[in-house]
């Protein structure tokens, strides 16, 4: 598989956008990609709402 279709891959595997998806694919561990970039997105500060 290509760096690019990777990204796509990641993309589409995380619902994310593909800007987002190469900076994943360049910071994570390419021997353990998808289940480090699982852990990026865990770790990474949620969005809140005052809104109720």
């Amino acid at each position: 598989m290509t760096q690019s279709q990777t990204i796509l891959k990641i993309a589409d595997t995380f619902g994310i956008s593909t800007i987002y998806a190469r900076r994943l694919f360049h910071i994570a561990n390419k021997d353990n990609l998808f289940d480090d970039i699982t852990k990026i997105l865990e770790e990474k500060p949620k969005v809140f709402s005052n809104a109720r």
